[in-house]
């Protein structure tokens, strides 16, 4: 899910394109959540981050990303939620999916 996000992030606010994160390996969310990585990248850009597939550093974008505009981006793509059955994903969801 890192290149969704990584679209919704140019979509939605650029600036956010320029965060460096310093991964561990893991990255506790605000809300709990542990989101791991499949290795500890170290200090890593968005180019870096798409590259080597880092799921802490786009976990933090995500957090700022509109839900609305977010769930839009996704049904373009093709991806799709029963809003019937299902809650609107929250924006750290994206990476359990």
């Amino acid at each position: 899910m890192e290149i969704v996000t990584a679209l919704c992030v140019a979509e939605q606010d650029r600036s956010l394109i320029n965060l460096v994160h310093n991964c561990t390996g893991s990255l506790t969310l605000p809300d709990g959540n542990v989101i791991n990585c499949a290795a500890i990248h170290g200090k890593v850009g968005f180019s870096d981050a798409i590259g080597k597939s880092c799921n802490g550093y786009f976990a933090l974008p995500a957090q700022s990303l509109d839900p609305d505009e977010t769930a839009d981006t996704l049904s373009g793509m093709g991806f799709t939620v029963n809003s019937t059955d299902s809650p609107r994903l929250k924006s750290s969801e994206l990476f359990h999916i």
